[in-house]
């Protein structure tokens, strides 16, 4: 594939669509989703969650979801990258898949092998799910004890530890090329 040529030849509505992420909410019927794709041609999908009951509802979601990444893919030519924030494993968007303990439990646990292996995990299933792209994990320090939010969101309050145990869970999400990440 030849990405220059592909980018010469799009014209300025087409980049700016590439540049775009498109928020895909549970509420929107799927002839809104389908209607936004055709019109800003999005080079991201962003799956802002999907809290269903069971299993059967879940994959259902994954269909559509699939379905949305087939019609982005078409229209545009390139592929769509599909993200959803995962800051505490699949789970946390996808119920009923596994979700990981708040940040502040990695701190406290402090195992690396242990959060790269939760980060694998978590890539493996997100990958499987059609994910491509987490925004995660969270980095936020723990320098204000009267932000109870950032408190469970924080690993810890000393920047070391932050990057030793982050860089443990993203090593392992971009284990085998399951994931692109981002802090």
């Amino acid at each position: 594939m030849d990405i220059k040529k592909i980018v010469d030849e799009m014209s300025i509505e087409e980049l700016c669509g590439q540049v775009l992420a498109y928020d895909v909410q549970p509420k929107d019927t799927e002839e809104e989703i389908y209607d936004v794709i055709e019109r800003i041609r999005p080079g991201a999908l962003f799956l802002c969650g999907a809290n269903k009951n069971t299993v059967e509802e879940l994959e259902e979601q994954f269909q559509r979801d699939r379905g949305y990444y087939k019609h982005a893919t078409k229209i545009t030519g390139i592929p769509c990258i599909m993200s959803t924030d995962i800051e505490n494993g699949p789970g946390c968007m996808y119920k009923p898949l596994p979700e990981l303990t708040n940040p502040m439990s990695w701190g406290a646990c402090n195992d690396e092998t242990l959060l790269e292996r939760a980060g694998e995990l978590t890539g493996r299933i997100c990958r499987k799910i059609g994910i491509h792209y987490a925004l995660a994990p969270v980095i936020d320090l723990f320098y204000n004890f009267r932000t109870p939010t950032i408190q469970a969101r924080s690993i810890s309050d000393d920047p070391e530890r932050v990057i030793r145990l982050a860089g443990a869970y993203i090593r392992g999400m971009q284990k085998n090329n399951y994931l692109a990440t981002c802090i």
